[in-house]
């Protein structure tokens, strides 16, 4: 079972947590019943704590079906980075911690 406390988002809650945030966000798209999801996310957990929780970088979580389909999120484990309401980054192969801190770093350098 995957317990952190990193906050969910769902489809009522997307626009405001995700895509009105000042800071980038990064969405773990998931299933509990998903072993390669559950393989990853104390990663997930691990790169939340390394950006300050929410300070440098938003980590949140989603199992939303609504959400899943607006987004068009078909395979699970999914990560999306959003910066400034915007999509820049979508990954679906499982990463070591310091794999998925250099392709966000290098994101952030680029905006």
């Amino acid at each position: 079972m995957m317990t952190s406390q990193i906050e969910n988002v769902t489809a009522q809650d997307f626009e405001e947590k995700v895509l009105h945030s000042d800071l980038p966000v990064l969405v773990d798209f998931h299933r509990e019943v998903c072993l390669p999801c559950q393989k990853l996310w104390p990663t997930i957990a691990k790169l939340a704590q390394a950006y300050g929780e929410g300070e440098r970088i938003r980590v949140y979580k989603s199992e939303d079906d609504q959400l899943f389909e607006r987004l068009k999120v078909q395979f699970v484990p999914q990560l999306i980075l959003f910066i400034g309401g915007k999509d820049h980054w979508i990954d679906r192969n499982i990463r070591s911690l310091e794999g998925l801190q250099k392709e966000i770093e290098e994101i952030l350098e680029r905006k």
